[in-house]
């Protein structure tokens, strides 16, 4: 009798044991399907909110573009603009870009500044009155600059809009008018384009091909557009940015 308790015994506490295992099994197999799908899904997750914010951004440029025109053509001599950046950095730069122009042979070198947004590997630039987008090295055109070429008469404007500010979360952005100036005003001119961007990401080819499909010039290489027998006044705006 003694030996069929001990007996039994034995088996409860193995049942114990059995059952213990078992939940430690099942645990252990929930932990490990929860961690799988957590590390897929959340990068897909990562990447739709980045997207979201990245659109939010694109509709914040064209705004931030609208502004900068109002104040660099003068038609309001300062602007201040609230922000919110949920993520990434927003900043304003100076000597973002430079371009060369030659008119006739005499030449003119006009160097400025940008706003540009950057989260990860993309990038949002208000350069020189175009919004532009980069994705890493790829870069196009979302919105013109207020530039054309009418039946031979071509107007250049040149917007530097620059200064040192930086930030992420929120802040305010106030475009400063700092005056405006006709540089040249030429008839039947023979026109070359140099484009030399002096910052981290390179937006000539966009700029190029903006040149060649927009204002009717030649690509002629060495990041330069051509244009012949043609009207050109080029202007420069200067705007603060704090």
């Amino acid at each position: 009798e003694l030996e069929d308790k001990t007996m039994n015994s034995r088996s409860i506490d193995s049942k114990a044991v059995s059952e213990i295992l078992g939940y430690i099994l099942v645990f252990g197999m929930i932990v490990v399907a929860v961690s799988l799908i957590y590390m897929q899904v959340y990068p897909e997750l990562k990447r739709q909110q980045e997207i979201s914010v990245f659109k939010a951004m694109e509709d914040l440029f064209t705004v931030l573009q609208g502004v900068e025109r109002l104040v660099a053509y003068n038609v309001s001599q300062s602007k201040t603009v609230s922000l919110r950046i949920e993520e990434g950095d927003i900043y304003a730069t100076r000597d973002f870009g430079c371009i060369n122009i030659s008119i006739n042979g005499s030449w003119h070198n006009c160097s400025y500044g940008a706003i540009v947004y950057e989260v990860g590997n993309s990038k949002i630039i208000l350069e020189n009155g175009a919004v532009i987008e980069c994705f890493g090295d790829d870069c196009i055109m979302l919105s013109k600059p207020r530039m054309f070429n009418r039946s031979g008469n071509v107007f250049i404007s040149i917007i530097n809009a620059s200064g040192r500010l930086a930030f992420t979360g929120f802040g305010q952005m106030t475009f400063e008018n700092c005056g405006s100036k006709i540089v040249n005003k030429t008839t039947n001119a023979s026109v070359n384009i140099t484009f030399h961007p002096s910052g981290d990401v390179n937006t000539t080819r966009v700029w190029i091909k903006y040149f060649v499909e927009d204002l009717g010039f030649r690509d002629v290489g060495n990041n330069t557009v051509n244009a012949t027998g043609v009207n050109v006044t080029i202007a420069i705006h200067n705007v603060s940015i704090s």
